[in-house]
């Protein structure tokens, strides 16, 4: 019992770390042109991180979502709904770590439009993850 508790929990911390890497290589792919290093370690969270936060944050929940329950439909499912959950919360997860609001403009700034976008990208990015690259993840 205690070995498959230890596998679950390296599965756990691999797929997280996993999930991680992939929503801040996203971030980073999507915000190419504001996201760069200058050779300066120190401040790259503070000038990088907001551009790179909500996919890696998004990232990492589905990441460990997705490591939960493999062998069944119902681990689909849960994945799913924590990428779902985790979208709807990443403006409110922004807030809290750089003090200030998710900036929002054009279209996404209409009423309830940011939310849904959000909750329908991490609900397919967790299917996705969970049909691809989950599957690799040993």
């Amino acid at each position: 019992m205690l070995a498959s508790a230890w596998r679950w929990l390296k599965d756990a911390i691999v797929g997280t770390l996993a999930g991680a890497v992939a929503g801040g290589a996203l971030g980073w792919v999507l915000a190419w042109d504001k996201v760069s290093l200058n050779g300066d370690f120190l401040t790259f969270w503070r000038a990088c991180g907001p551009h790179l936060f909500i996919p890696l944050w998004m990232g990492t929940v589905i990441g460990f979502a997705a490591r939960i329950d493999r062998d069944s439909l119902l681990g689909y499912f849960l994945a799913m709904a924590a990428g779902m959950a985790a979208g709807v919360l990443a403006p409110t997860a922004y807030g809290r770590m750089f003090g200030t609001p998710y900036p929002v403009s054009g279209f996404a700034a209409t009423p309830y439009v940011l939310p849904l976008l959000l909750l329908t990208c991490g609900g397919v990015a967790a299917v996705f993850w969970r049909a691809t690259f989950d599957k690799l993840i040993n």
